[in-house]
């Protein structure tokens, strides 16, 4: 068990600002996601069965889920008004392919990108901007890439041997290869291109990923059905190598940094008796146990996981079950 104390949270991307949010005060109205409980996100929506993606940005909890006809819907917890908005369309007509969304953003940019996977494979992003309330619509991501399942999105500095020293944001997919691929979006707006991240691993189900003291710390489900664990150095650009994070899961993870780099991470994944088991790692501990709730269910996509916008010390984890509803509760380390 992790005992930590946390008074302030630094949120950076909204109107490309640095908001300094103190602690919320006790009495204030909830998500709904409560610890030891899993409850229904309120909206009525019902999913395809596959992972849902959520991102906080500061005054907003975004949840997106792949719904009827293959679209990709939201769902926004409104922070000031502590309320869910309800259930409704991304705009722009796409359809998926039969995996969740991803989304995440490079900070002090002005905007969040939300990709996903259409049914040939293809790779698309849709980017939400503060400034206009409004979405670009769906472009597909340069490169030419092309997905077998799984999407992963994270921000980090670009401090690697030649790199900006800004913010960029790495989308990671697996491939028709069963390899992990990466394409780097810079703070300027141009893409890298696709290359395969080094190691040589075969993977089953992935990506995750979270920056990490400075790094990019990547997550996948191999043939040994265990978690594998690779980092990225900031100052460098070279990737660790893949270590086992042990587990049974039965699908991809999902990863999260409870305050932002620095700290320790929580995973979290299907695994025996289709409950959701978590797992809060550091350098040198990685104990699996089973989230309370008992969540028993016969769905088999990944977890999200993310802030509770209402108290900066507990994650929300949200699930696809009992009958591809919406499901969350929260986790204390």
């Amino acid at each position: 068990m992790i005992t930590r104390m946390f008074r302030m949270f630094v949120v950076s991307g909204v109107l490309g600002l640095t908001l300094s949010l103190s602690f919320p005060k006790a009495g204030l109205a909830q998500t709904g996601c409560v610890p030891g409980i899993w409850t229904e996100v309120p909206g009525v929506g019902i999913t395809t069965g596959t992972a849902p993606a959520a991102f906080f940005d500061g005054l907003d909890l975004h949840l997106f889920v792949t719904g009827g006809a293959d679209r990709i819907y939201t769902n926004l917890f409104h922070l000031p008004s502590n309320s869910w908005s309800g259930w409704s369309e991304v705009p722009g007509n796409f359809r998926a392919g039969g995996t969740g969304p991803a989304v995440s953003t490079v900070p002090f940019s002005n905007r969040f990108h939300l990709f996903a996977l259409d049914a040939a494979g293809r790779i698309f992003f849709n980017a939400f901007s503060y400034v206009t309330r409004s979405w670009s619509g769906w472009q597909e991501v340069p490169g030419d890439g092309l997905g077998s399942h799984g999407l992963a999105a994270a921000w980090f500095v670009d401090n690697r041997p030649g790199g900006s020293g800004t913010f960029a944001l790495d989308l990671f997919v697996r491939g028709l290869d069963a390899n992990i691929w990466e394409n780097t979006l810079s703070f300027s707006g141009t893409w890298s291109g696709w290359s395969r991240v080094p190691g040589g691993r075969i993977t089953t189900h992935g990506p995750a990923a979270t920056p990490t003291v400075g790094n990019i710390t990547l997550y996948a489900r191999e043939p040994d059905a265990g978690v594998w664990e690779n980092i990225r150095d900031e100052t460098t650009g070279n990737w660790r190598g893949w270590i086992a994070r042990g587990g049974i899961v039965t699908a991809a993870p999902g990863a999260k940094s409870p305050s932002g780099p620095g700290e320790n991470l929580l995973l979290v994944a299907r695994g025996s008796g289709a409950g959701i088991w978590a797992n809060f790692v550091n350098s040198s501990t990685s104990q699996w146990r089973e989230v309370p709730g008992e969540l028993h269910d016969t769905a088999t996509a990944a977890p999200a996981v993310e802030l509770d916008p209402l108290d900066y010390s507990r994650l929300l984890v949200f699930v696809s079950g009992r009958g591809d509803r919406i499901l969350c509760t929260a986790i204390t380390p």
